[in-house]
């Protein structure tokens, strides 16, 4: 067990991850290739999207948990909406917070651990994004994230996780699939390989990313989610004390189905 005590925001004891691959996987160069998004057309879908099915208006406050390089709260925090947002990775907060003050936004990111942090005050809502959820494949540790998001929440909150549909995966997927290709950087470019897998062991899915730098050297990681269904999901969000559960399958509020990209849960805390 873990107690985490820091000036700004609540810590709470939690079981420790027994492999927290995560710290290695997202490192500058993830970030720099995925995580930094210029689409601002898709992110006027997402924000369109929480702003309807989580109530949000501008003045509200909403917590980003793993929120990466702080696109969807820099998205928000344009329409006016304040943004609180953490992250385990440093290098991402910095980026978050940097873009944040140059532009003005009301957005606020703190370095944390989102097994166990709680936004220093309660917001009017709350999102974990982008799969950003179920990386461990313990349900006990998982379902963590999804408490630290209803003691964030104000009561009458509400809270959305957007993770992948696992039916259209599992009908799709080719276990050993790979894919290459090439990042270009100010110090040149950067050769990746992403090679897909499942492990129906313990009901995982992942990928192992190998950079190639401009310098030669290598790097070799990898990444997992839980191959969580609804239902899974719902028992999940349902524990963690959350009433009026639904199910959407894309960005636009559709309901979710074999095909659907995506499956993003809302619920409500009471």
């Amino acid at each position: 067990m873990l107690l985490f005590i820091l000036n700004e925001g609540a810590y709470i004891m939690v079981k420790k991850a027994e492999n927290q691959w995560w710290k290695e996987f997202y490192d500058q160069t993830f970030g720099e290739i995925v995580l930094q998004r210029d689409n601002y057309a898709d992110l006027d879908i997402t924000v369109a999207f929480i702003k309807k099915y989580l109530h949000i208006k501008a003045g509200d406050t909403i917590f980003d948990q793993c929120c990466g390089t702080g696109s969807v709260s820099h998205a928000l925090a344009r329409g006016g909406i304040n943004a609180i947002g953490t992250d385990l990775i440093d290098g991402y907060i910095d980026t978050a917070n940097k873009i944040a003050q140059s532009e003005n936004l009301s957005a606020k990111f703190t370095a944390a651990d989102a097994f166990n942090y709680v936004a220093p005050r309660a917001c009017d809502g709350a999102i974990n994004w982008y799969t950003s959820f179920g990386n461990a494949d313990d349900d006990a540790l998982n379902i963590e994230m999804i408490k630290r998001m209803y003691d964030t929440l104000k009561s009458g909150g509400y809270m959305a996780i957007d993770y992948f549909n696992t039916a259209l995966k599992l009908r799709t997927a080719i276990d050993g699939d790979s894919q290459e290709f090439t990042h270009e950087t100010d110090k040149g470019i950067i050769t990746v390989k992403r090679e897909f897998y499942l492990d129906f062991d313990r009901s995982m899915s992942g990928s192992s990313w190998t950079y190639q730098y401009p310098d030669g050297s290598e790097k070799t990681s990898s990444g997992e989610s839980r191959l969580y269904m609804p239902k899974e999901i719902f028992n999940m969000v349902k524990e963690a004390g959350f009433e009026d559960i639904a199910f959407f399958g894309d960005y636009h509020g559709n309901k979710i189905g074999l095909e659907s990209p995506r499956c993003i849960c809302v619920a409500r805390k009471p």
